[in-house]
């Protein structure tokens, strides 16, 4: 989509899934965070993160419940725009 010229939300969708890559790439876009369920839908494993303070917990919760709606736990992060 960005390719051709479609703007989209910077975010990470990169294969890999450690807590320590997920969390810099979520300071790397930047405070808020969406964490999203890969294979999500209908609201389920998806989680903001204001601060880095709050990141890790996000994380695990989004991840248990993707696990237990969708038995996959792999995220993604995307920039989360308050008032678009």
């Amino acid at each position: 989509m960005s390719a051709a010229g479609v703007p989209i939300i910077e975010g990470y969708h990169g294969e890999d899934q450690s807590d320590a890559k997920l969390q810099s790439e979520a300071a790397r876009i930047g405070y808020p965070v969406m964490i999203k369920a890969v294979r999500g839908g209908g609201g389920k494993g998806m989680r903001i993160a204001h601060s880095e303070a709050e990141f890790h917990e996000q994380l695990e919760s989004a991840r248990r419940e993707a696990r237990k709606s969708f038995n996959d736990d792999v995220m993604l992060i995307e920039k989360f725009v308050e008032n678009p």
